[in-house]
């Protein structure tokens, strides 16, 4: 019993920790949860046409590649929101997220 509670104690520190996300991840998070739950997504996408969002998505999906930092991540997702409503949406870093390494 005692073997196990130690090995236990000894692996729990390894599955604990925060998840990491890289820039890419983050984008398909934001596209995703953006496209599917904000009331005008859908309406913007009709007005501008489906290829007009597919094309804007790639050209994002290419720039975040050479992205490996939460600073320089922050401001391109914020770039790709404009598709939608500028002026009307944003996106910041919180307190917590400069702790959590390159998490969003």
């Amino acid at each position: 019993m005692m073997k196990k509670l130690l090995t236990l104690l000894f692996l729990v520190p390894f599955f604990a920790s925060g998840q990491t996300c890289t820039c890419a991840d983050n984008l398909e998070w934001v596209i995703e949860t953006f496209t599917e739950n904000d009331a005008g997504a859908q309406a913007a996408i009709e007005s501008k046409g489906e290829q007009a969002f597919q094309e804007h998505n790639e050209k994002f999906r290419e720039k975040v590649k050479e992205i490996d930092g939460l600073r320089t991540c922050t401001p391109v997702l914020y770039e790709w929101l404009l598709f939608f409503r500028s002026g009307h949406l944003g996106i910041q870093r919180t307190a917590n997220s400069e702790q959590r390494n390159s998490t969003i």
